[in-house]
């Protein structure tokens, strides 16, 4: 695969060509005849099919917009979701290797990656060549807040860590992590656009109705409070604030570096309305993607919906789960006419509790390996897999539509709090298991 931005020659003349007809071009050779394309272009017979299509399409994105980190995929088939791998916890990545040999990851296959493998990067590599080694699948990975978190034995910021992984994973093979336009195996597949956007946390997820529940909140123990090392340019919040300890302007920082994707993919979608777009953050864009939302007609968040053991930890983490900022950029993508042929699917990550619905025009998708005890619990489902979202290898639109709809799995398929509490008992004695506080069901 190769990027825009990638360096190389490329061949002039598909400069002086419009925009427009390399659009038209690309698309009659999907839908036509490959030898008629590959006749054109006999000057440079030692490229594949494949990559003269990602060429020219490339090329074409970069006369519109400008040069920037565009790539074009031509031969990816379908697209699974696997979050928060915690590749950190041992059993983890033996359920991973042990996973991915019987998984129906393929060479042509993509896996969406939406943050928290590893804060140690000799670990995230270690983690992605696995799977590219074993399944020969590429990966979009996005990171999350984990993998900011800076060792102390470094003096360096989270901002630089980041900058420096986003560098590190492009130059591992097979691992993307910029927006890509995937044209489809099928010859009638329509296009769709992988969007990755980085967020973090600005307490605007705050339920409201639970300030009590948060007045301890400046002595949570957070791991990202000590862990992340912000630059002064990110001041803390102040100790008064009900936000305390969140960094001031982290959030809107990222959202500016998304900016011009999003503004590419608006502009493309308005061009070509059966394009459909598949964004993901690893943080959650909205209220109704908080693990504790249960009812999508609402309009506000009920307290008595946290009717658990850990209604306080709910209530805190909600302050750091997310920005209402994402969701505002992502509905920018939306049509002002919706139609069948164009779907809108956010996958995110971070809350490790299942979720999966349709809110006013966009799907949202979270499929958390978590860590073993929250299998255990029922948390995040025993039987976890890689989830397939994408299909190009069929006519249309390839969005392949949710089972069912998920919003508190614990309670729609681990039996509630009757099922809790059975978990509790049977595996409570264990010494290797620790019983949380006030029998809560949040192991942060």
């Amino acid at each position: 695969m190769r990027s825009v931005a990638a360096e190389g020659p490329v061949c002039r003349s598909w400069y002086k060509r419009p925009w427009w007809k390399t659009l038209v071009g690309v698309s009659c050779v999907v839908g036509r005849s490959k030898a008629s394309f590959i006749a054109n272009f006999v000057r440079l017979p030692q490229r594949s099919y494949s990559e003269v299509i990602e060429r020219r399409m490339c090329t074409s994105l970069r006369k519109q917009q400008g040069a920037g980190d565009y790539g074009v995929l031509s031969d990816i088939e379908r697209i699974y979701s696997l979050s928060d791998l915690h590749v950190d916890h041992s059993k983890n990545f033996k359920w991973l290797k042990e996973k991915l040999p019987n998984s129906q990851l393929g060479g042509n296959d993509l896996l969406l990656v939406a943050g928290d493998v590893s804060h140690d990067l000799d670990r995230i590599q270690q983690t992605f060549e696995m799977i590219r080694d074993i399944c020969g699948c590429r990966i979009m990975f996005l990171p999350g807040n984990h993998e900011a978190w800076v060792p102390s034995t470094q003096n360096s910021s989270s901002i630089e860590k980041l900058e420096d992984l986003y560098d590190f994973c492009r130059g591992l093979d097979g691992v993307l992590v910029d927006p890509h336009l995937v044209l489809g195996t099928h010859p009638d597949a329509h296009p769709l656009w992988l969007l990755p956007l980085a967020s973090w946390y600005d307490g605007s997820l705050t339920v409201e109705g639970c300030e009590d529940l948060c007045v301890d909140f400046k002595l949570w123990p957070w791991a990202d409070f000590k862990r992340c090392n912000w630059p002064p340019e990110f001041p803390l919040d102040d100790q008064e604030s009900p936000n305390a300890r969140i960094p001031s302007g982290v959030a809107q920082y990222f959202h500016e570096q998304n900016q011009p994707h999003v503004d590419l993919v608006r502009r493309y979608l308005k061009e070509n309305p059966t394009t459909s777009v598949l964004s993901l953050s690893h943080f959650l864009p909205n209220q109704q993607c908080l693990p504790d939302w249960k009812d999508l007609s609402a309009q506000s968040f009920e307290r008595e919906w946290m009717d658990h053991g850990a209604p306080g930890t709910s209530a805190k983490f909600a302050k750091v789960a997310g920005s209402m900022g994402l969701d505002k950029q992502l509905r920018t993508l939306l049509p002002k006419r919706p139609t069948s042929e164009q779907f809108h699917l956010h996958v995110f990550g971070h809350s490790h509790r299942p979720k999966d619905f349709e809110y006013k025009g966009i799907r949202y998708a979270h499929n958390p390996l978590g860590n073993p005890r929250e299998r255990l619990m029922y948390m995040v489902a025993p039987e976890v897999d890689m989830q397939l979202l994408w299909d190009t290898s069929i006519a249309g639109c390839g969005h392949v539509p949710a089972k069912q709809q998920v919003l508190r799995l614990w309670e729609e398929q681990g039996g509630g709090l009757v099922g809790l509490r059975e978990r509790l008992e049977l595996h409570g004695k264990s010494r290797r298991m620790r019983r949380p506080r006030n029998n809560s069901i949040w192991v942060i």
